[in-house]
């Protein structure tokens, strides 16, 4: 329990500045709203009932100055929960986030972009805002059960035992509610991703889905699981109502139970007009401090699905080898050989992409790998970019093992241009300087380099020439995965950001599928100035694109 609360409270512990103001704004929030009018209505009655109007007048004065005063203050920290919520979700972008963009290929792929995104997506969001709102709720309930302790205690103990036994009743019977409930939301929430999931596939399989004319039965996948929802929910919302009337009943409940026993035991007779009222103020007032409570549990619990599905997918599904931790690269020209490298996409099928498989590449040489579809062309690219760990056997790269390597030290060198263009939402710059890290570009600022010129340079180079007749240039929105672009200019697109980058170690795969020849032609010619002196890996089915291969 302490390592779940521990891991589960995390974005609370680190930023512990923001928590503070985040408690301390619930507090005053709270002493304004709940606290005062409960420690002050007993003296009020009090004061009037003695006809005392002089004390009744300044007494109110105070309250209302105080009130004043504490309102103005809530006004000024108001801000303070939503400072408190976005820092928690930078906290977990910064720790988590580079860890998901780094987890294993393969396993990334075997789970589906969709559900991937539906399980990191929601599972951040719960965490963050469980966190805010258990934080914010904390100083509520405290208060109230502070305040339910003082009235407890200026009515005897008769009272006390009263609100001890129906807090635990309500307590315990929201708790074993709510248990057989997460069952139903632990389901809901795999449907929920699977749902996500079959929206994300049917999106991007659009053109396909189209044509195929298999739109209706799309639709239908996804509200069949609609409809696995809506029954789900039916049972869950009973459990639901139940558990919310262990609490919403009890404002009702505390204060009349308690008057027909203390009726019952004639123990009403010695308790003051002040206590009786304050005890009847307390009893309505019971279920909104109960309910701030359970309102904190309850977002433990219901978040609880969505934390278990991130917390699992960060645990157990694997990082890529050595991308930060491992011996820097060293580039000597570019040489490559494979030692008896085997491959299999998952180890438990018993056919292997690759078996015993032995190639060398000399720095500086141009290779062309030409075969039918699946024969394991873009796998080998894979293994040599480090992309992909071999099952067995070696990848070296100037003699030193890809294995034993910071992949992010070789990458530095490395220029790989995969077969679908890798373009996204955002302007032509934006997109060409994804070429560079950040150390380059701030290296680049530093040395007062215009960068604006190289990338100018480098789209000239790849045949960009429909950059330059866009009114905004550079600067031009390319829509989402380049929408706005033709395929052929998002492969020139991709490129020119190999030119921008320059690498010495180049691994093209198909890089000239959607060209047309006269483009083609005149593309192969830059690349050729690009290839002199660098190690080349080309992929192809065209000849056309390997004919000048070594």
């Amino acid at each position: 329990m302490f390592k779940f609360l521990s891991r589960f409270f995390e974005p609370v512990v680190h930023h512990k500045l923001s928590t503070t103001k985040l408690i301390l704004e619930s507090s005053v929030g709270a002493l304004w709203f709940d606290i005062l009018p409960l420690l002050t209505i007993p003296y009020l009655i009090k004061l009037l009932g003695d006809k005392n109007y002089d004390a009744v007048f300044n007494f109110s004065v105070i309250i209302l100055a105080v009130y004043v005063c504490l309102w103005l203050l809530n006004l000024v920290i108001r801000k303070w929960d939503f400072e408190a919520k976005y820092d928690y979700d930078i906290y977990l972008n910064t720790k988590y986030r580079r860890k998901i963009l780094l987890k294993d290929t393969i396993e990334m792929e075997k789970r589906g972009t969709g559900k991937v995104q539906s399980i990191v997506s929601k599972g951040f969001n719960a965490w963050v805002d469980a966190n805010w709102q258990v934080v914010y709720q904390i100083p509520k309930t405290l208060l109230g059960i502070f305040s339910g302790i003082y009235i407890t205690i200026m009515l005897g103990w008769f009272y006390l035992l009263l609100f001890v036994v129906l807090s635990m009743i309500s307590v315990v019977g929201f708790g074993y509610v709510k248990r057989i409930q997460l069952r139903y939301d632990e389901e809901r929430n795999e449907m929920e991703n699977k749902y996500n999931a079959d929206a994300v596939r049917s999106i991007m399989s659009r053109q396909e889905i189209i044509f195929a004319g298999k739109e209706n039965s799309e639709i239908q996948k996804l509200n069949m699981n609609s409809l696995q929802q809506k029954e789900n929910n039916n049972v869950a919302a009973k459990y639901i109502y139940i558990s919310d009337l262990f609490v919403s009943a009890m404002g009702i409940v505390l204060p009349f139970v308690g008057l027909i026993l203390m009726i019952y035991f004639s123990k009403i007779q010695n308790m003051s007009i002040e206590s009786l009222v304050a005890f009847i103020y307390f009893g309505s007032r019971f279920s909104f401090t109960l309910y701030s409570f359970v309102w904190m549990v309850r977002q433990f619990i219901d978040k609880y699905p969505e934390l278990k599905s991130l917390w699992e997918f960060i645990d157990n599904v694997p990082e890529m080898k050595n991308y930060d931790d491992g011996i820097k690269f060293v580039h000597g020209g570019g040489g490559v050989v494979l030692e008896n490298v085997g491959f299999k996409y998952d180890e438990k099928e018993e056919k292997s992409v690759l078996e015993n498989f032995n190639l060398k590449i000399s720095a500086g040489e141009k290779l062309a790998l030409v075969g039918h579809s699946g024969s394991g062309k873009t796998t080998i690219a894979k293994l040599i970019s480090g992309y992909m760990q071999p099952t067995s056997g070696t990848v070296k790269i100037d003699g030193q093992d890809l294995s034993e390597l910071a992949l992010k030290t070789y990458y530095k060198y490395l220029g790989y241009l995969t077969q679908e263009p890798m373009v996204f939402d955002g302007t032509i710059k934006e997109n060409m300087l994804y070429a560079l890290s950040d150390e380059d570009i701030k290296q680049s600022k530093k040395l007062k380099i215009n960068l604006d010129e190289q990338i100018k340079q480098s789209l000239v180079k790849a045949q960009c020439d429909f950059v330059f007749s866009m009114k905004k240039g550079i600067e031009t929105e390319i829509g989402e995965k380049g929408i706005r672009l033709s395929g052929g200019e998002r492969q020139r697109l991709a490129i020119a950001k190999l030119f921008l980058k320059n690498p010495e170690i180049i691994i093209l795969d198909e890089p000239t599928s959607a060209l047309d020849s006269f483009s083609e032609d005149k593309i192969s010619k830059a690349l050729e100035e690009l290839f002199k002196g660098r190690t080349t890996i080309i992929i192809a089915h065209r000849l056309q694109t390997v004919k000048k291969a070594d």
